[in-house]
C-alpha cells in the first residue's frame, strides 16, 4: 500500500513537472509570437532577460542584457545587425534609418548621373542584370543579362584574381559554371558580356562586381543561419533576411529572397514595396531593374489599398512619385539647351 502511494506520489510530481514544463513552453511560444504595430527589429539570439529568440523588438522595448550575456539584434530601418551588451532603449538602438545610397539613372535621364555599371547605354549592348551593382556573397553567382535584338549568342567573359574563362550561350543567363574556378573572397571581378550575330561580335559591355571579404561573409553567413533557425512565416523571414542581407550591401542576395517570395504569389505589400525599393538601390541602370521596380511598387500600392494599410501604402506611393519625376526630368543636354 505504501509502495503504491509512493508510486502516485511519484506520477503526480511527473505530471506536475511535465504541466509547469509544457506551460512555460507555451509562454514562451506565445511571447515569441507576439507582435508589434511597428516592430523596429527582431531578437536573434539568447541573452535578453524579457525577450526571447524570435521575439519582435517594439518601439518602447527595453534591451536588457542577462549578466555576460550579449543580445544580438537585427534592426529594420537602419538594417544593422547588432550585439547589446548594456541595458539600452530600442527605438534609440535601432532609429537610424537608411538615406538612398545611389544615384537613381533611369536610362532617358542617364545624363544626370554616371554609369557605373558599364559602357553600354543603347538597347543594342548587353546590359547586366545580376549580380546587380555592389559586393555579392555568393561566389560562384548567376550572371544574366538584357536580351540584345538580333543577338544570336553572347559570349561570357569572367577576369579577375584566380579566374578566367570564357562561355558561349544562346540565352540570356548562364549558372556559374561548377567546373571553373569560384571567385575568390575580397576580390573584384569583371564580367564582359559580348553580343554575337552569327559569329561575328555586334556589342560588349564590361561591369564590375566586388565578393565580400571572408570574415564579413562568414559573419553574414552565421547570421542568416540564426535567422532561418528561428521558425518565422516566410513573409517574416523574407523580411528579416533583406535586414541581413543589406546590412553588408548585399543587393543581388536581397533582391534574390523577396523576388523569390512575390513568386510564390505573397500577398504582403510591404515585400513588394521593398523590392521596389532595393531595385531603386541598384540605380536603375538597365532596363529590367526599371521596369521591376514599377511592377513591384504597383503591386505594393495595390495591395496596400485592398488591405487598407496606409503605411504600407504612403510608402510605396513615394516610390512610384520617385520614378515618376525622373522619368519626366529633362536630360543634362536638354536642359542646357
Amino acid at each position: 500500500m505504501t509502495t503504491a502511494r509512493a508510486i502516485d506520489n511519484i506520477m503526480i510530481a511527473l505530471l506536475l513537472v511535465l504541466s509547469s514544463s509544457s506551460s512555460v513552453s507555451g509562454q514562451q511560444q506565445r511571447f515569441a509570437k507576439r507582435v508589434c504595430d511597428d516592430p523596429v527589429g527582431r531578437v536573434i539570439n539568447g541573452g535578453d532577460l524579457h525577450l526571447s529568440v524570435g521575439n519582435l523588438i517594439c518601439p518602447d522595448d527595453q534591451i536588457q542584457p542577462a549578466n555576460g550575456f550579449k543580445v544580438k539584434i537585427i534592426c529594420y530601418a537602419s538594417r544593422r545587425i547588432l550585439e547589446i551588451q548594456q541595458s539600452k532603449n530600442a527605438v534609440d538602438v535601432c532609429k537610424t534609418e537608411v538615406p538612398q545610397s545611389r544615384e537613381i539613372c533611369i536610362p532617358i535621364t542617364r545624363g544626370y548621373c554616371s554609369n557605373t555599371r558599364g559602357t553600354g547605354e543603347s538597347e543594342n549592348t548587353p546590359q547586366l542584370i545580376t549580380p546587380y551593382v555592389g559586393r555579392i556573397l555568393n561566389t560562384r553567382p548567376r550572371l544574366s543579362w538584357v536580351n540584345v535584338p538580333e543577338a544570336t549568342s553572347y559570349t561570357i567573359q569572367v577576369n579577375g584574381m584566380g579566374v578566367n574563362w570564357s562561355k558561349n550561350v544562346q540565352n540570356t543567363s548562364l549558372p556559374y559554371p561548377s567546373s571553373l574556378p569560384a571567385m575568390q573572397f575580397g576580390r573584384i571581378y569583371q564580367i564582359t558580356i559580348i553580343a554575337n550575330q552569327g559569329d561575328k561580335p555586334v556589342s560588349a559591355s564590361s561591369f564590375v562586381t566586388i565578393v565580400l571579404p571572408e570574415l564579413e561573409a562568414q559573419g553574414i553567413k552565421s547570421v542568416i543561419e540564426q535567422i532561418e533557425s528561428l521558425s518565422l512565416d516566410e513573409d517574416a523571414l523574407a523580411i528579416d533576411l533583406d535586414a541581413a542581407y543589406m546590412s553588408k550591401n548585399l543587393l543581388t542576395e536581397a533582391i534574390g529572397v523577396l523576388a523569390a517570395r512575390t513568386k510564390n504569389g505573397t500577398q504582403n505589400p510591404a515585400i513588394y514595396r521593398m523590392l521596389g525599393d532595393r531595385y531603386l538601390e541598384t540605380g536603375l541602370l538597365e532596363t529590367h531593374s526599371l521596369a521591376s521596380a514599377k511592377r513591384a511598387y504597383a503591386e505594393a500600392v495595390k495591395l496596400a489599398r485592398q488591405k487598407n494599410d496606409a503605411e504600407e501604402l504612403a510608402k510605396a506611393q513615394v516610390g512610384v512619385k520617385l520614378l515618376e519625376s525622373q522619368s519626366q526630368a529633362p536630360t543634362r543636354t536638354n536642359a542646357a539647351q
